[in-house]
């Protein structure tokens, strides 16, 4: 009973490693942005970047921020008595000192939102392109543009494909008709059945009810009850047949 319960957990292991991976090859999703009377896919194109920093001004078309860099001074953790005299022990755990702030490049975010009600002082993370300079302050700076929304296009979500998701539900098949077929080519009984089961269903291989009743035989030989009595099932119906 413990190693059918583990086979079990096994197989749903198998399906949800499966089912994961199609999950993280799905596309992200759109996010429409114009720059320059250009539309991007903000989401998607690597001429965009994320980045920090404190905003330093609000202007009309954007606003300024500067980029900070956070540096942290540790120490060496205090060992026990015992420790400095050669005794085994945890290593000390390092204690923070300090952190400073370090002031970086100063960035123009140009078309940011102000519906986003951004403040001088406030810290803003924003996905924005570069696009060229920036006169602010007597200095020339970098401008990025954080983009306009694409208000001419409707982005609808993509259409189902059929084909696709039957093609994840025979590789999630196969994965577990694999899962067994191994255990009972090492003689578990609980997978011999399982397998059998999988041949007479069809599912993960073609169905096959002579190689169904095969490994129904090899699992009832070892006690298996519910091999037993599908293998019943399967005698009953080649004395129906004949």
């Amino acid at each position: 009973m413990k190693t059918e319960t583990a086979k079990i957990g096994l197989a749903l292991a198998v399906l949800f490693s499966v089912s994961a991976l199609a999950q993280a090859q799905k596309p992200a999703p759109q996010i429409l942005r114009v720059v320059n009377g250009q539309l991007y896919d903000s989401a998607r194109s690597v001429l965009w970047k994320e980045m920090n920093g404190d905003c330093l001004a609000v202007l009309t078309n954007g606003l300024v921020i500067q980029q900070v860099e956070v540096v942290s001074t540790y120490e060496r953790g205090t060992v026990s008595r015992l420790q400095s005299i050669g005794a085994y022990g945890s290593p000390p755990t390092p204690r923070l000192v300090s952190t400073t702030r370090v002031p970086g490049a100063k960035l123009f975010i140009r078309n940011y939102p102000l519906t986003l009600l951004p403040k001088a002082g406030q810290k803003v993370a924003v996905r924005a392109m570069h696009v060229g300079t920036f006169r602010w302050g007597g200095e020339e700076i970098e401008m990025w543009d954080y983009g306009l929304p694409d208000r001419g296009r409707v982005v609808e979500a993509p259409p189902p494909n059929p084909a696709a998701e039957a093609d994840k539900k025979a590789k999630q098949a196969a994965a577990v008709f694999e899962f067994y077929r191994a255990g009972a080519e090492g003689g578990d009984a609980g997978s011999q059945f399982r397998l059998g089961e999988l041949y007479r269903d069809g599912k993960g291989v073609d169905r096959d009810v002579t190689k169904a009743c095969l490994w129904f035989r090899k699992a009832a030989a070892q006690g298996d009850k519910a091999a037993t009595a599908a293998l019943a099932d399967c005698q009953a119906a080649d004395a129906t047949k004949q």
